[in-house]
């Protein structure tokens, strides 16, 4: 995986004009209230700065999290004091009390990398939730949609920062392999950061399997948020 280290500081105001946690908590709430189960304690697998953490317990809920980034680690404890967030790999994760919901957001699982990676993590997932428990993932993109060579670029800024992030993507069979460089201007210097993340590209038909070979009834949300769809997996409750 990845790190996101040295953009940390900068990565809410990145993402201020490209995500909605408020909006994304209410779908997610209609989720959990639509799926028959009152739900009260819920695991962000991948939490970053905590953001959805933060919408999800101004509904009600509590919200622990979990991600591989210590300084996303710090903002996301910071924010939501009422949580406990620590490290852990979302492959390999372990919980000794099962949540009522674990959510995986923003296209995290991704970086489970691969099907052995996919089937580990959605077992992961599977197991930190209680019989009756509900885990929400938003995909990835699925192989074919994203181009090889495609290339994009994203401004935000602020009256301290500007911030400039340029990527280029790159498919290796079901991988996609991409290359951020961004640059951060404040009033004392302007700096290079450099980033290469290589996230899997998992067909829907595999995510399906690999919910259900994890113990999970399976259904679809085929638009989520903004049009990339949920995949939303119950655990029989007996």
């Amino acid at each position: 995986m990845g790190a996101y280290s040295e953009i940390v500081p900068f990565f809410d105001l990145l993402y201020s004009s490209l995500k909605d946690y408020e909006h994304e908590a209410r779908k997610i709430d209609e989720v959990l209230r639509g799926s028959g189960q009152t739900a009260r304690r819920i695991l962000d697998v991948g939490c970053g700065t905590g953001l959805h953490a933060y919408a999800l317990a101004r509904l009600g809920y509590v919200v622990d999290g979990v991600d591989v980034e210590p300084g996303c680690l710090r903002i996301a404890a910071d924010r939501n004091p009422q949580g406990v967030f620590r490290r852990a790999d979302m492959r390999t994760l372990a919980v000794d009390d099962p949540y009522d919901a674990v959510v995986c957001l923003f296209g995290a699982i991704g970086h489970a990398r691969d099907e052995e990676g996919l089937r580990g993590t959605l077992s992961s997932l599977a197991a930190a939730v209680r019989p009756g428990g509900v885990v929400i993932v938003e995909p990835w993109f699925e192989p074919g949609v994203v181009a090889h060579g495609d290339v994009a670029m994203h401004t935000a800024e602020s009256e301290e920062v500007k911030l400039c992030r340029m990527s280029r993507t790159t498919i290796h069979d079901h991988l996609s392999v991409l290359e951020f460089d961004y640059l951060i201007a404040t009033r004392t210097a302007t700096t290079h950061h450099r980033e290469v993340h290589e996230l899997g590209l998992f067909p829907a038909r595999l995510m399906e399997s690999e919910l259900a070979a994890a113990g999970l009834e399976v259904s679809r949300d085929a638009h989520g948020f903004a049009g990339g769809g949920l995949w939303i997996g119950r655990r029989p409750a007996s």
